[in-house]
C-alpha cells in the first residue's frame, strides 16, 4: 500500500487522490471496537500521511490521536507530525492541540512524549509560535508531575 510511493515520484493530484482513498477506508476502521484492527489502521494513516500529507487525513489522525489505547494514540501522534510540519499554522491547529491533549492524557509515557515532541518539531522552517507554546506547555506538564526530566522523552522539551 505504501512501498510504491517511496520507490516513485508521484504526482500531486495522485496523492490528494491517494489521500483522501486512505482516509476513506481507514477512517471507519478506527470507529471498530476491535483494539487491533484500530491499531493497524493507525499505523497505515501514519505512513500515508509520511507519504503523502494530505489534509484530508485529518479527521483519521485525529480519531487515532484520541484513542483511549496509548499505542494507537502514539502512531497518531506519528501521524499528525506529517501533517503539523507540512500545512499552515491555522489548518495545523486542530492537530497540535490534539497532540498536546493526547501527551498530557499519557503523560507517564515516555514513548508518547517523545513522538509528541518530535510531531510538534518536524517542520523544517520556522516553528509558529502556538507550536512553542505547546512545547512547553507539554514539558510544564510533565515537570509538574516529576520534577525528574526523563533524558529520554524531554530532550526535545528541554533543548528546544
Amino acid at each position: 500500500l505504501i512501498q510504491p510511493l517511496a520507490t516513485a515520484n508521484p504526482s500531486t493530484q495522485f496523492l490528494s487522490i491517494y489521500g483522501l482513498e486512505v482516509a476513506q477506508q481507514v477512517g471507519p476502521v478506527l470507529q471498530s471496537e476491535n483494539s487491533h484492527a484500530r491499531l493497524n489502521a493507525a499505523i497505515v494513516i501514519e505512513r500515508a500521511a509520511g507519504a503523502t500529507t494530505a489534509a484530508v487525513l485529518g479527521d483519521p489522525i485525529l480519531a487515532a490521536i484520541n484513542d483511549p489505547s496509548a499505542g494507537i494514540s502514539m502512531w497518531g501522534i506519528r501521524a499528525a507530525g506529517s501533517l503539523i510540519a507540512s500545512r499552515p499554522p491555522a489548518e495545523a491547529k486542530p492537530l497540535v492541540d490534539a497532540v498536546l491533549a493526547a501527551a498530557e492524557r499519557h503523560v507517564e509515557s515516555s514513548a508518547i512524549i517523545n513522538e509528541a515532541y518530535l510531531a510538534l518539531t518536524r517542520r523544517k522552517t520556522q516553528i509558529p509560535a502556538e507550536t512553542i507554546d505547546a512545547v512547553q506547555s507539554l514539558l510544564a506538564a510533565r515537570t509538574a508531575r516529576s520534577p525528574v526530566v526523563d533524558p529520554f522523552a524531554d530532550e526535545k522539551g528541554v533543548r528546544f
